[in-house]
């Protein structure tokens, strides 16, 4: 993994002077709230501040480092609106490195990333069937991947918590197709076998089905299916399955990016009449190759809102290392990546000497910043160019992304635009109150205590904004 990188800058709070006046009674819904979960009232910490006023209304520690977990996406998604501008766009180029003859190639085509984070596999199928109508019809040669742009992380996807093939552990790539992801379904067969189905089933996928059913009900913790790591595979699965189990399906990414993006393509490339003699290997582009298509992504503020409202880490780690790449760094690593986030914190004026970042995503257990900074750089936000598009990046409150579900309190729901963080033991929600009088608040909730993350934490939060909703109006209408 690369070194954290960590940013220290002198000692000098914006927060100073209106956290010398500020609210730091917490209310007492929220500190029964506390109790019945036994959560220490020390290990959490709140900021609110009115965002016309500048009134900070309540400040509960807000200046302990704390584990944000996901809500670190806000600094990686704001920094990358600001830096990369709401109309930044990604480009996967297709070259032919061999002569082209009537909709032939003879030789090699060579796919060449630009670290599009959202080339799903309904897109790379608009893709692929324009460049069958445009004539492309077969290739001789092998389907070479060029993902030089940005550096592989030397890391183990299972050292954060020995959760190997899920999806959030997934790594970056410069050639990232539909988040490396596969759709596993298992279903019982004759002979106590279990027939496991792959989704999309990639000729290159390479699976050890070692189940056996056995006679009993459907339950049991992943229904009794293992999955692990073999030098000769990608993923072996062995246990025992319960007959009655009809149907039962998890999704993980289990291959490398670069053959994984290959296996899609050649996949679909073939699904509709094209073919590909050769294999699929990993290279890089000749300065002879010809250009023969090229692809452009969803905008950049598109792909902002689809992270921080379905929380993904793969889309924060792409736009880390985007950043990377604009500022120069050839190729691309996430140290670069955060050397980058620290110019623009600079450039901001931003001053947080206990901010800590590992990945840009939150998917980290050293990750450090406080509620206070949180609370500043959603204030910084809200008067920025880009604020239209960072706001509505994140879940509206009981009506999509992570906070859907979230329908305790109905007379909350779109009423906030939050982003949500949550890793074992870390809970974490900031963003933007709309209060029904027309107050505006930024606010940021911080939990890092043991089991916060089994319910309390949520429940510590959905008492925290019932409290919000209903403060007296702003100073000017009293």
């Amino acid at each position: 993994m690369p070194p954290t990188y960590k940013i220290f800058i002198a000692t000098v709070g914006l927060f100073a002077a209106a956290t010398a006046t500020a609210n730091d009674v917490l209310p007492t819904q929220v500190a029964s709230t506390l109790q019945r979960f036994k959560l220490p009232p020390a290990t959490l910490s709140v900021t609110i501040k009115d965002l016309e006023s500048g009134e900070v209304v309540l400040d509960i520690r807000g200046d302990e480092p704390r584990n944000p977990a996901s809500t670190m996406k806000l600094v990686t998604g704001l920094a990358s609106l600001e830096r990369l501008g709401p109309a930044y766009r990604w480009k996967t180029r297709l070259f032919a490195d061999g002569v082209t003859d009537d909709g032939r190639v003879d030789g090699n085509v060579v796919l060449v990333g630009g670290g599009d984070p959202y080339l799903v596999e309904e897109r790379l199928y608009r893709w692929i069937r324009d460049l069958r109508v445009r004539g492309l019809e077969s290739v001789s040669g092998d389907l070479v991947i060029d993902d030089s742009l940005f550096e592989t992380p030397p890391e183990d996807r299972g050292a954060f918590d020995n959760e190997p093939f899920r999806v959030y552990n997934a790594l970056p790539s410069a050639v990232l197709a539909n988040f490396n992801a596969v759709r596993f379904l298992f279903s019982p067969a004759e002979n106590a076998l279990v027939k496991v189905l792959a989704d999309p089933n990639l000729d290159e996928l390479r699976v050890r089905n070692n189940l056996r059913s056995i006679d009993g009900r459907c339950r049991g913790y992943r229904r009794g299916i293992a999955a692990s790591e073999h030098p000769d595979v990608d993923i072996v699965f062995s246990g025992r399955f319960p007959n009655r189990c009809r149907r039962y399906g998890f999704t993980r990414s289990v291959m490398p990016p670069w053959r994984y993006a290959g296996s899609l393509f050649r996949w679909v490339f073939e699904s509709i009449g094209g073919t590909i003699d050769g294999r699929i290997v990993r290279g890089s582009v000749s300065e002879n190759a010809e250009l023969i298509g090229e692809f452009e992504s969803l905008s950049l503020a598109e792909i902002v809102r689809l992270m921080n409202k379905h929380s993904s880490n793969l889309i924060a780690r792409q736009l880390l290392l985007t950043m990377a790449v604009e500022a120069g760094a050839s190729p691309a690593n996430e140290s670069a990546g955060v050397a980058e986030i620290a110019h623009w914190l600079d450039e901001a004026d931003f001053e947080w000497p206990e901010f800590v970042m590992e990945n840009g995503a939150g998917r980290s257990r050293v990750a450090r910043i406080t509620t206070q900074h949180l609370v500043e750089l959603i204030d910084y936000g809200w008067r920025s160019r880009v604020m239209p598009e960072f706001v509505a990046s994140m879940a509206l409150y009981g009506a999509d992304g992570t906070l859907a579900e979230r329908e305790d309190f109905p007379s909350l729901r779109g009423r906030a635009h939050l982003k949500t963080g949550s890793l074992d033991h870390v809970t974490a929600l900031a963003g933007v109150f709309h209060a029904a009088n027309g107050r505006r608040f930024a606010l940021a909730i911080a939990q890092n205590a043991e089991n916060a993350h089994r319910g309390g934490g949520q429940a510590v939060q959905d008492r925290l904004l019932e409290w919000l909703s209903s403060q007296n109006p702003p100073p000017s209408a009293r």
